[in-house]
């Protein structure tokens, strides 16, 4: 049991703070007792982390970039309903397509991602295996 605890405080050393605190907050969302505070700092990190990647970047994707420019011309032709909220949410994912997509490269963008991969992995796993105790605890959030 000490050699996983080495292992583990090990990895959590190495890996990127920025990706930790990214994840975390990411990972708050499915929780039904987290304020929806968190929303707008994970909103806000996420645009922190666009300007990070932009100030780090050393090569841009050509496929990604059509990709954004063809949304945001299928908004503007298509004309949605406001309903929709087509505009904030297509700003939002752009955001997000600059922190977790191929859009912009370099070598520190790659640990990054790979760094925020490998922690929603693990969020993920141990979040799967509390919800299906919670289930038969009949905790539902």
């Amino acid at each position: 049991m000490n050699q996983l605890s080495s292992v583990i405080t090990n990895h959590i050393r190495d890996v990127n703070k920025l990706a930790l605190i990214f994840v975390v907050l990411q990972f708050t969302k499915p929780l039904g007792f987290i304020p929806p505070v968190l929303d707008m700092i994970g909103y806000a990190l996420m645009a922190v982390m666009a300007f990070v990647v932009v100030f780090k970047l050393r090569a841009l994707s050509s496929l990604m970039l059509i990709l954004i420019f063809y949304l945001g011309l299928n908004i503007i032709l298509c004309h949605p309903d406001a309903i929709f909220r087509s505009w904030p949410r297509y700003l939002l994912f752009v955001l997000l397509l600059i922190v977790v997509s191929p859009l912009a490269q370099s070598p520190y963008l790659r640990t990054l991602r790979e760094d925020m991969l490998n922690l929603t992995l693990w969020f993920g796993a141990i979040f799967s295996i509390c919800s299906f105790f919670c289930y038969f605890l009949g905790i539902n959030f």
